[in-house]
């Protein structure tokens, strides 16, 4: 298996297709373990702050309709055998209703940054994280967000 092959299998997957490991914080500071059904080699930690979890503000969650309008950044990686092979950095937004892909800033002279250009891998992969924390919102708050790829 290469890595490519891995991400693909990651990114074309269900949250039906993983597993929650109950009360694990890895060494590296993650609060949230996955394991693929498919390929117990494979596995998600999610948690590990950004920014020591300190929150910011973006024009587009101020404007975005988000009554929390702070943002939090985490980091989430993919594993092969308890390796990382990718890490996103992901947003949770609105108290938590939500985790984003954050992508590159799209900016506008005078309001900021108004929203973020992702890829299609990083969109699928939050849309997937997102998913197994049981929310069911993604695409409201991504349209939200001005989130294009």
């Amino acid at each position: 298996m290469n890595y490519f092959s891995i991400l693909t299998k990651v990114e074309a997957s269900s949250p039906d297709d993983w597993t929650k490991v109950e009360n694990v914080t890895t060494e590296d500071g993650h609060r949230q373990l996955y394991v693929f059904h498919e390929d117990a080699a494979i596995s998600l930690a999610w948690g590990k702050d950004h920014l020591d979890g300190e929150p910011w503000t973006e024009a587009w969650s101020e404007s975005g309709g988000f009554p929390d309008k702070k943002i939090y950044g985490h980091w989430l990686d993919i594993r092969y055998n308890g390796v990382p092979i990718q890490r996103d950095l992901v947003l949770s937004v609105d108290g938590g209703r939500c985790v984003l892909p954050s992508g590159n800033p799209i900016s506008e002279a005078g309001k900021g940054v108004i929203g973020m250009k992702v890829s299609e891998p990083e969109m699928q992969r939050a849309r997937l994280l997102d998913g197994l924390l049981e929310h069911s919102q993604f695409d409201r708050y991504s349209m939200s967000a001005n989130i294009q790829f």
